[in-house]
């Protein structure tokens, strides 16, 4: 059985170096990629709408979505480049996050994540740190275009706990 490896993206051009990091790490491995977008979903406002606002509002939310992708479709393809041949899945949702990445996570069965660092060379951007300590795989963090000297970092999962036992009762 093949493995799945997933790379989570904003579609912006920072996170291209952890999409393209995925793609030759998938192709050396022999495995297939999961690539992931999440679209946030906006801030519920109180009150109640009517039903064409209901129905804008489910509108606008549909071509965020189809944009997104869109965004998606032209990263990954200008990323692909010679990685050509590795089998690639594309993913866009609404909500969460973290929520969504892992969702994916445990229902593709997926053996390891590759995630954008951020930015900046030092700092790590919040939703890939959240993903990092959430996951039970391998996460490999990747710098961003713009963040020089920086290197790619592997975060492994934190053993488990072993439980403690009792000793058992002598018997005397």
């Amino acid at each position: 059985m093949r493995e799945t490896f997933l790379c989570a993206t904003d579609a912006t051009p920072s996170s291209g170096p952890a999409l393209r990091f995925a793609l030759k790490l998938a192709k050396a491995s022999a495995a297939s990629l999961l690539v992931v977008h999440v679209v946030e979903a906006p801030p519920k406002r109180g009150g109640l709408a009517s039903p064409s606002q209901r129905k804008m509002q489910k509108q606008l939310a549909e071509r965020r979505l189809l944009a997104a992708k869109q965004r998606l479709q032209l990263q990954l393809n200008e990323a692909r480049g010679p990685r050509a041949g590795v089998p690639v899945e594309v993913v866009v949702r609404a909500g969460a996050v973290t929520d969504a990445v892992i969702e994916l996570v445990l229902a593709k069965d997926v053996s390891l994540v590759v995630l954008g660092k951020g930015r900046t060379a030092g700092a790590i951007a919040p939703a890939a740190q959240e993903l990092a300590r959430a996951l039970s795989r391998p996460v490999v963090l990747v710098p961003g275009r713009r963040a020089r000297r920086a290197s790619v970092r592997v975060l492994y999962p934190a053993a488990k706990p072993r439980r403690r036992t009792a000793p058992a009762a002598r018997a005397s």
